[in-house]
């Protein structure tokens, strides 16, 4: 479904980024399809569970809010 998904949208892998908030399916699964990934602590996976798995989100965020205001922080930065 990812992969459909990014092909449709004409993107390569280092061009797309998985957003989720369950380290067992869309992060995981981002990461095997070499996709940056963005974990969102707004579902089951907590900043603590992290230590468990041997892949990792890029960054980490609290909420989808969190994220939005990251990257307009970085446009601005950018501008």
């Amino acid at each position: 479904m990812m992969r459909a998904a990014r092909k449709e949208l004409g993107l390569s892998a280092d061009e797309t980024t998985m957003i989720g908030d369950t380290m067992e399916t869309d992060i995981l699964g981002g990461v095997e399809m070499g996709y940056r990934t963005v974990l969102v602590l707004s579902g089951g996976t907590s900043r603590e569970d992290l230590t468990r798995y041997t892949w990792q989100p890029d960054p980490v965020v609290e909420s989808i809010g969190d994220l939005l205001s990251q990257l307009m922080d970085l446009e601005g930065t950018a501008a």
